[in-house]
């Protein structure tokens, strides 16, 4: 999610002209039309570049005929920049041009209004204020549109990413390995006998039991490793950057937060899970396929299940 969700939203103005008594009107005007807004006054494109650089959400008014950047020229670095810098902004210019083709190249150059000169304060506060609608309606699409493909990664009922997302993410750190970049280990983990509770405890009982392990296996895993329901009962967790002895380590992690520690989903009764896990580790370097990948991590599963679940077993080459 993109950090500006983590802030209060607010916009700020900027006014840039090199003339000095134009500077001075248009706070005169800011002062009277727009006294809740914060507003910056600058005379050259650079210094406000370079404050805008923090990527809040600006509306920037600017003369166009400057030396040095002006404001066309100001307008085309904004737009260029526009995903990894400027992400929210609105253009307008102040400008004595009043040809139709000269007003075109603004718009067409990503400026989105002008104004012409002289301008009138109730003109130019109606435009600013248009400006400001316009990127707070922005700003909470961004905000919609993030939830929604949060929502659309995630598992409703576990809270782990679901299989569709964890394809891309299996993919994506499979890519790294290949790069040379980093080593990687996957757990295949499945619930033991799962059916079991769902037939004797019920369905709502089995729903709370996956939310809780998947809580306590994210509570072995590192921050930065992803859990994925794999399955109905079935989790996989991919883990960059993880070498084979310490994968050990997390397994027994995990099975001792599961399997060494019972459920206490009902109110009078406690219930006991134990859990499988195959691991598949690869080195930096290695080209394997995400399906090659999970099937070594399902082989070495079947492995541990065969040898009497609750544990784990870590895939070898034979």
């Amino acid at each position: 999610m993109s950090d500006l969700a983590h802030k209060p939203f607010t916009i700020r103005v900027f006014f840039i002209d090199d003339q000095a008594t134009t500077v001075n009107l248009l706070k005169t005007i800011t002062q009277k039309g727009l006294p809740e807004v914060e507003s910056h006054f600058f005379t050259n494109g650079q210094d406000a570049i370079k404050k805008m650089k923090d990527g809040l959400p600006t509306i920037i008014v600017t003369d166009w005929q400057m030396p040095e950047i002006d404001g066309l020229e100001l307008t085309k670095i904004i737009v260029s920049q526009k995903k990894e810098i400027f992400p929210f902004h609105y253009i307008i210019f102040l400008t004595i041009k009043d040809d139709s083709s000269d007003l075109a190249l603004a718009l067409e150059s990503g400026a989105h209004d002008y104004i012409k000169k002289p301008f009138n304060m109730l003109e130019l506060v109606a435009r600013v204020r248009t400006g400001i609608r316009t990127l707070k309606l922005e700003y909470e699409l961004m905000l919609l549109n993030e939830q929604l493909e949060k929502v659309s990664a995630i598992d409703s009922l576990t809270e782990a990413f679901n299989r569709r997302q964890g394809d891309k993410i299996l993919l994506q750190e499979l890519n790294k390995v290949q790069r040379n970049i980093q080593e990687i280990t996957v757990f295949m983990i499945d619930l033991d006998n799962f059916k079991s509770i769902n037939d004797t405890f019920g369905h709502n009982t089995g729903d709370e039991i996956l939310r809780e392990a998947s809580k306590r296996i994210q509570i072995a895993a590192r921050s930065y490793d992803y859990l994925i329901r794999w399955g109905g009962d079935e989790f996989l967790l991919v883990c960059p950057c993880l070498q084979e002895e310490n994968a050990i380590e997390l397994a027994n992690r995990a099975l001792h937060l599961i399997s060494g520690q019972a459920f206490n989903v009902l109110e009078d009764q406690e219930i006991q899970l134990n859990i499988s896990i195959g691991i598949a580790s690869l080195t930096r370097g290695e080209t394997i396929t995400p399906r090659e990948l999970i099937q070594q991590a399902d082989v070495a599963l079947y492995q541990a299940k065969n040898n009497g679940r609750n544990q784990f077993h870590v895939f070898q080459e034979k």
